[in-house]
């Protein structure tokens, strides 16, 4: 026997069918639309920050180098109360010119009669210049040594220490006084008048002459004791260096002590001629001295120192 179909049964079995199909056809994934990106998305780019940093100032520096004794070696000798220049040769080291107003100064040592400071005009960097300085010899033996240095306007010194160094050797002179006589004591006497000093050329050390002595070293700050000494001659001859075309007392002086003492025969007429040049260039070579004819310091110690 056949079974009954149910109309309504296949139409739930069918509709089921359908449901099942449908739950399993996969459908495709919606893609949504992207989004506009914020500002706060977008990558930053760094600003560069420029960096000023402090001014910079070229400060000057000042410096010196002595580069050459111009003049006067170290160690060179001067007889007593002798007037010399010394002079360097100095080169502006710094970064910045010399300004106006710069000096050289004296530092320390020995002051030599010196005038303590003089100016110095202005000078480039790189560039050199001398600078001359007068001095005086002291008027005792020994060695001296002064030294100086660059002054800026300020007051500020800077460089290189500069310094001058001589000798004044220890002379040998005979000393002559009251009752002293003989062809020294005229010489004494003559170079007395070329100093002003009214007195007979005798040849003896008398009162008269005493006088003059004293008021003669009083008047150049020498210890007035009447003796005729070494810093009394050296005073004595300061200034009455005598050569040819020369004339007065002093040459008086060198005619008497080359014919009485030394017998060169000259007329004591106080005219440096040619016979007296002749006499005086003879003497020089025989007591190993300069032969320039000139009767100097050392020509003059010669003539007056006893033989």
């Amino acid at each position: 026997m056949k079974p009954v179909k149910n109309p309504l049964m296949a139409a739930a079995a069918a509709a089921l069918i359908l449901a099942v199909l449908a739950c399993n056809v996969t459908s495709a994934p919606t893609q949504e639309p992207a989004l506009p990106a914020s500002a706060s998305d977008t990558p930053s780019i760094p600003t560069p920050t420029l960096t000023i940093g402090p001014t910079v100032t070229t400060e000057c520096i000042f410096d010196s180098l002595l580069q050459e004794d111009i003049t006067v070696e170290d160690g060179a000798e001067f007889p007593p109360n002798t007037a010399f220049t010394k002079t360097w040769k100095v080169q502006n080291t710094g970064s910045c010119a010399w300004e106006s107003g710069s000096q050289l100064v004296f530092v320390s040592g020995d002051t030599l009669n010196g005038p303590g400071s003089v100016d110095v005009p202005p000078v480039a960097a790189g560039a050199s210049t001398e600078i001359s300085l007068n001095f005086t010899s002291p008027g005792t033996a020994g060695s001296y040594k002064s030294y100086w240095q660059m002054r800026r306007p300020g007051g500020s010194q800077f460089g290189a220490l500069l310094f001058v160094e001589i000798i004044v050797p220890k002379a040998e002179w005979d000393l002559y006084r009251v009752e002293d006589t003989g062809p020294v004591v005229v010489a004494i006497q003559y170079l007395l008048r070329a100093e002003g000093y009214s007195l007979s050329a005798d040849g003896i050390f008398g009162p008269a002459t005493h006088t003059a002595v004293l008021d003669f070293q009083t008047a150049h700050g020498l210890a007035s004791d009447g003796i005729v000494g070494p810093n009394t001659w050296q005073a004595l001859i300061t200034g009455h260096e005598v050569a040819n075309g020369s004339h007065g007392e002093d040459v008086r002086a060198v005619q008497y002590l080359l014919t009485n003492i030394y017998g060169y025969g000259l007329t004591v007429d106080g005219i440096f001629g040619p016979a007296t040049r002749t006499a005086v260039l003879d003497f020089q070579t025989t007591h190993g001295l300069d032969s320039d004819g000139i009767v100097g310091p050392k020509t003059w110690q010669a003539l007056v120192t006893s033989p």
